[in-house]
This record gives C-alpha cells, sequence and structure tokens, in this order.
C-alpha cells in the first residue's frame, strides 16, 4: 500500500517536470528598468524611514510605522512605480 502512495506521488512529480513551462523573457534593457525601479522603490522606503526617524528621534523601520505613516508610504510608492 505504501510503495502505491510512492508511486502515486513519484508519477504526480514527473507530470508536472514534462509539462511545458512559459518563462517569460526579458530583453537586457528591459532587466535594467526593472532593477533600476527596484533600486527606486528600496531608496523611497529608506528616505521614508529616515524621514520618519528625524520627526521621532529614533530608528524607525517598515515594521514600526503607525497606520498613517504605512498609507503615507504606500502612497509614495505607488506613485513611484506606476509613474504617475
Amino acid at each position: 500500500m505504501e510503495a502505491v502512495k510512492e508511486q502515486k506521488a513519484l508519477d504526480t512529480v514527473e507530470e508536472r517536470t514534462t509539462e511545458e513551462i512559459e518563462v517569460p523573457v526579458v530583453s537586457p534593457e528591459e532587466w535594467q528598468k526593472k532593477v533600476k525601479k527596484g533600486i527606486d522603490v528600496i531608496a523611497a522606503i529608506t528616505k521614508h524611514c529616515q524621514f520618519e526617524a528625524s520627526l521621532q528621534g529614533r530608528e524607525i523601520s517598515v515594521g514600526s510605522l503607525c497606520p498613517e505613516q504605512k498609507e503615507s508610504l504606500a502612497e509614495d510608492l505607488t506613485f513611484l512605480v506606476e509613474g504617475k
């Protein structure tokens, strides 16, 4: 009985690994844009936390932001990512 379960599990894995998987091809230029956007997002988060820290006189991380501060950060990031 156990051998049958193991064989079924192996068959399932084999079926999944033989399926064609579409992987999007990203040009080097597009990849550079994505990396730059990621770096810009990290910089925005860092600046936002630094600004809040300067107001409160203590180190701030994203996790320690209050709901209003998180909403403000989310608005900043949405603006940055969507380019509006």
